[in-house]
């Protein structure tokens, strides 16, 4: 078992920035996760973490320009969901 399988990260640098949540499983990120306050709508946060994926590289998860496969965006009430495999 490797030392990123089945955690979460804080504040995962990308070389877009940093990933408010970063989820591994066997040693790849596998879904990110950008967090907002309440007051603002998570689906509007759905591009930066877009971006985010952008900048990771993954050959065994890689979809496209994405190395990340799944993306969230939540304020904390509502939850939004992109898979990015199938653009």
């Amino acid at each position: 078992m490797t030392a990123l399988d089945r955690c979460a990260i804080e504040e995962f640098e990308t070389s877009s920035g940093p990933v408010d949540y970063a989820f591994c499983l066997g040693s790849l990120i596998v879904a990110i996760l950008e967090a907002k306050k309440l007051t603002l709508g998570p689906q509007n946060v759905l591009s930066q973490a877009e971006r985010y994926s952008k900048g990771i590289q993954q050959p065994g998860l890689q979809a496209g320009l994405f190395g990340v496969p799944i993306l969230y965006s939540t304020n904390g009430e509502v939850i939004w969901h992109h898979d990015v495999r199938n653009l």
